[in-house]
């Protein structure tokens, strides 16, 4: 996900749907940094990134921490090496999450939902 302060949509649709930003599935860090550059240099003052799972194969981070990023967002659903940290990393924890639904599905009466927003 990306999200810019200044743009508009239309050049964060732009951004995603150049010739360079065809996904690769395994690595997407340089998609998403593609398309983070194309953001800022259509004005946007800040460029955040998340993803769920911190996989972060190479080139992942040197791309990720190259400047390009405000924050990069990840969740530590896997373990995530001292190495393939940097200063614009923040990791959110799961554990809240976790706890919560397994305790509901533990307690679940028929018609609960097990995820809930708040």
């Amino acid at each position: 996900m990306l999200r810019a302060s200044v743009c508009t949509r239309e050049s964060a649709w732009a951004a995603l749907n150049t010739p360079s930003a065809s996904v690769n599935p395994a690595n997407p860090s340089g998609t998403i940094t593609n398309a983070a550059k194309v953001l800022r240099l259509e004005g946007a003052s800040a460029v955040y990134a998340c993803a769920t799972h911190a996989v972060f194969s190479p080139p992942a981070v040197e791309r990720l921490s190259s400047g390009v990023f405000n924050e990069v967002i990840v969740t530590n659903t896997i373990p995530l090496p001292p190495h393939k940290c940097f200063p614009q990393l923040t990791v959110l924890s799961v554990a809240n999450l976790l706890g919560e639904n397994i305790w509901k599905i533990y307690n679940m009466t028929p018609g609960e939902h097990i995820v809930t927003h708040q």
